[in-house]
């Protein structure tokens, strides 16, 4: 919430993301009122890919 009106000042929303199975980052993002977008792939050629990721779920906050 603190970086709200920074963000605010660039961007009409946002598109946030956390792995699945991360129940606190999913939880902080839903509070703040981001709304469930879909869940996707990880790209291959995605440093997160790289990392271990292989999905991902998406959230579009709107300031």
């Amino acid at each position: 919430m603190a970086l709200k009106p920074f963000v605010r000042e660039q961007y009409e929303n946002v598109i946030l993301t956390a792995a699945p199975d991360n129940v606190y980052s999913i939880r902080i993002i839903e509070r703040l009122g981001a709304k469930f977008i879909d869940e996707v792939d990880v790209a291959v050629d995605d440093p997160a890919y790289v990392s271990g990721a292989r999905r991902k779920v998406r959230y579009q906050w709107a300031l």
